[in-house]
């Protein structure tokens, strides 16, 4: 895709038209060619000449358009960043035209364009609204005349090498209701969130107006600090966690429980976007790196699902912890592992409650602690890269070993989502 959208130009005293050039019978002495100047802006500049003696009028063209004045002068404005060359040629009754003068302008490109605004900052999401507490960044989009509006909130250090034309591909475009609102009188404010506390992250907007004009930007901010709840700071740190049975999985993915002990090691840290949340590493039989977040509520900690972690390597489906796939079951209560604290141990269990679309029970019985589905049938898609497998499963007991460091390991942060591009509107 072109970085530069066909340019739609506005300036003083100037006609744009889209039809050819009226021939001229030159009677007379050709015209001298003009030398164009130009002094340019972030988003503008400005052409000029010395009056050619003999001529009327003076033709322009610029990205395929023809512009005729009787001035000397021409201004071109609302520009993305990028070069523009200028054609200017003299025209007079009873001379022939002269040649085209030319020169070519470079310009940086739109902070800001007088047909919208945009603006962020980092905000704390308001629990009474029911948007938290997490941190969240708080923005303001009011446009006119605004034809459609694409975002993508971006880590900023992942966007160090990236391509404008790469970042403008992989945004979201927002719906005709946002789109409304933007283009209302008020504007649109909203909060994106919950997002990292601490950081730096880069909003990046690419707008287009009803003539063609394309706006793209690139703000930076950041976030507030997370501070975690003193509920979330007894989960932080390193546990031992034991299991009394395993579940066997053969190369035809049926499944046999088997009285079989195990033990591992759970890394717990505390959220960098929410309070009452943390992250944790070790606890997916696919070892350290594959991450789940916890969300703490008094002395029970849910460790959520939903997160995906890739794509498999044929393609046919992507890995998600404690996840699930859209089989036609209408998932009321999703499946978490749940883990009560007692002084510094606690013992977990697995509750899974599906419905289908008449809102009736599924009988759906889980054994292990990673499940990738659920088909309509009941039937249970294990988080396994192939048959056969074995995995942990049933009550776990933990015990506290040790203080957790504050950050993930280099495998953890690369399996970290990308960016965030939820919005909720406040």
């Amino acid at each position: 895709m072109m970085m530069i959208a066909a340019a739609t130009f506005a300036f003083a005293a100037c006609t744009p038209t889209d039809e050819p050039d009226e021939p001229v019978k030159p009677t007379g002495k050709k015209l001298e060619t003009p030398v164009p100047t130009a002094e340019a802006g972030d988003t503008f500049f400005t052409v000029s000449w010395e009056a050619i003696n003999g001529a009327d009028s003076y033709t322009l063209n610029c990205k395929g358009k023809n512009y005729t004045t009787a001035e000397t002068s021409y201004k071109f404005e609302n520009l993305n960043a990028g070069d523009y060359t200028v054609r200017v040629k003299a025209t007079g009754a009873g001379r022939e035209d002269s040649d085209f003068g030319s020169v070519t302008v470079t310009l940086t490109g739109a902070t800001s364009v007088n047909w919208f605004e945009s603006s962020c900052k980092p905000a704390e999401a308001n629990e009474a609204e029911g948007y938290g507490p997490y941190n969240a960044i708080e923005f303001t989009w009011k446009g006119t005349n605004v034809k459609s509006l694409a975002y993508g909130l971006y880590y900023a250090d992942n966007l160090i090498g990236v391509s404008d034309t790469d970042i403008k591909n992989a945004l979201t475009l927002v719906d005709d209701k946002t789109l409304a609102a933007v283009n209302s009188a008020e504007g649109l404010t909203s909060v994106m969130g919950p997002v990292d506390g601490g950081t730096t992250f880069a909003m990046c907007l690419l707008v287009t107006n009803a003539e063609g004009i394309e706006f793209f930007s690139k703000e930076e901010v950041t976030t507030l600090t997370a501070e975690p709840s003193e509920a979330t700071k007894a989960w932080v740190g390193t546990w031992t966690v034991n299991s009394t049975q395993m579940y066997s999985i053969n190369d035809q993915g049926e499944g046999t429980v088997l009285e079989q002990a195990d033990s591992f090691t759970v890394t717990i840290t505390p959220s960098a976007s929410n309070p009452d949340e943390v992250v944790i590493d070790g606890f997916s039989v696919l070892g350290e790196g594959f991450i789940t977040y916890g969300s703490v509520e008094g002395e029970t900690l849910y460790i959520l699902n939903g997160t995906n972690l890739g794509m498999s390597e044929d393609g046919a489906f992507y890995y998600y912890w404690l996840g699930w796939y859209d089989f036609g079951i209408t998932i009321d209560a999703y499946p978490s592992n749940i883990v009560t604290l007692n002084g510094t141990s606690a013992t977990s269990t697995n509750e899974m409650t599906f419905y289908d679309e008449n809102n009736n029970e599924v009988p759906v019985v889980c054994y292990a602690s990673d499940v990738f589905g659920v088909t309509d049938a009941g039937n249970i898609y294990f988080l396994i890269p192939e048959f056969p497998g074995v995995y942990r499963t049933g009550a776990m007991a933990w015990t506290k070993t040790g203080a957790a460091a504050q950050a993930l390991s280099a495998q953890a942060k690369k399996n970290l989502p990308a960016y965030a591009t939820s919005i909720v509107v406040k």
